[in-house]
């Protein structure tokens, strides 16, 4: 006796899966690579049911009729399913005008073979045109749409096909209908482009933010760190050796808040504006000042007004210019005097950085990171900012509007470079 039927397992289910879900992957693939091909992008189910659908319509159409064993009817239906066959099954795309003239035919063998009435076949015609008009231009769907429906007028007139008229009207909507999912596909595209393009001047946004927060700290500090260095090597040539250990000591000092500052800069930016550490603000650039002295700068700050009350963006910005003048002034003028003054008034904030310019130093700005990154910044905070030799002094002067001025003064900025 045969033993009882035994269910599929678990691991026999699970096997099959896989296989089952690679062939469904395939098969879209391939739907739509074809569909690319045509220049168009569909999604891959929109295909499958038009040609699913046409082969019904076919098999209705054929099934209706009395005389099944005309070879006629079998000719014609078997010649109207025979494009979605084809690409459903082989992947072989047939061209537009060539698909709609043999479903246009084997739709005209069916009525001609034995009228019915009402009829199936001339919805063939109908998902025919919609489909020309949803996989080609305008004016081929109009003429495979005008052809198609001249030929139902036809078939009508010489007593074939019942209601023509309303078959007619059919393919028109057919065609109506084809036009209006082809543009809503394409204003589909277009939007999504539109958001590709938005997410890659983001991550580009992103980037430049990123350089320009590296550049200013890492500038600083290793203008910085290589005073104290200098000074270390200086000391050691005096064979002074307790000036050569503070002044590694303070070098020291400066890149391990540099890397904190660092890691802070990039942390803030890698979470979208929450960072591990706070960033520093207008308050710190007195700390900026106090570290350039300790390098050996001769410059002093000077503040006036309220500048606790800064918002945390204009205060950034405000200390990362200050930091990226400080390291020119270390890089292109040590032994210069320097000074940093921070107002905040009712209606701006002003910072100017000035020093003394070298008797050697010319007016010709050098190409960099540092200028643009200030003007950047400056942008940033809707401010204006003027950089540029002015008599003998070097001077850098920000100035950003608070208040009612900063909303209608957002986002401009200007910046002068004489010589």
């Amino acid at each position: 006796m045969p033993g009882p039927a035994r269910l599929p397992t678990l691991a026999s289910v699970t096997a099959f899966s896989p296989a089952r879900n690679s062939v469904l992957r395939r098969y879209k693939a391939r739907i739509e690579a074809d569909c690319a091909r045509r220049g168009v992008q569909y999604p891959w189910w929109i295909p499958t049911y038009s040609g699913l659908a046409s082969i019904c319509v076919a098999v209705a159409a054929v099934l209706q009729r009395d005389d099944l064993g005309s070879p006629t009817l079998l000719a014609g239906g078997l010649l109207a399913i025979a494009p979605q066959a084809v690409w459903l099954a082989g992947g072989r795309i047939m061209p537009m005008v060539v698909e709609a003239a043999a479903v246009l035919a084997g739709a005209l063998m069916i009525m001609v073979a034995e009228p019915a009435h009402p009829d199936f076949a001339p919805f063939l015609v109908v998902l025919s045109a919609a489909e020309a008009a949803a996989t080609s231009a305008i004016v081929p769907a109009m003429v495979v749409g005008c052809l198609e429906m001249g030929a139902l007028t036809a078939v009508a007139l010489a007593g074939k096909l019942d209601g023509g008229a309303l078959y007619v009207v059919g393919v028109a909507l057919g065609v109506d209908a084809g036009v209006a999912l082809r543009w809503q596909m394409r204003a589909l595209l277009a939007e999504r482009a539109k958001r590709e393009l938005a997410a890659e001047q983001a991550v580009l946004a992103e980037r430049s933010r990123l350089a320009r927060e590296v550049h200013d700290v890492v500038g600083h500090s290793l203008s910085i760190s290589l005073l104290h260095i200098a000074g270390a090597r200086r000391a050691l040539d005096e064979h002074d050796l307790t000036d050569v250990a503070e002044a590694l000591q303070l070098a020291e000092n400066v890149a391990r808040a540099a890397m904190s500052d660092l890691r802070g800069s990039v942390s803030q930016i890698a979470s979208g504006g929450g960072g591990t550490r706070p960033l520093p603000d207008a308050t710190e650039i007195a700390s900026l000042v106090v570290d350039a002295q300790n390098a050996g700068l001769d410059v002093r700050y000077v503040e006036q007004g309220e500048i606790t009350a800064l918002g945390s963006g204009t205060g950034l910005g405000l200390y990362r210019i200050a930091q990226e003048s400080l390291a020119n002034i270390a890089k292109h003028a040590p032994a210069s005097a320097g000074v940093v003054e921070l107002a905040a008034g009712e209606r701006c904030v002003t910072l100017t950085i000035r020093n003394d310019r070298p008797a050697e130093a010319g007016t010709t700005v050098v190409a960099g990171a540092g200028l643009p990154g200030m003007v950047t910044r400056a942008e940033q905070l809707g401010a204006r900012i003027t950089a540029g030799p002015a008599g003998d002094e070097w001077v850098v002067r920000v100035e950003v509007p608070v208040g009612d001025r900063a909303a209608s003064r957002r986002g401009r900025a200007a910046v002068s470079r004489d010589g």
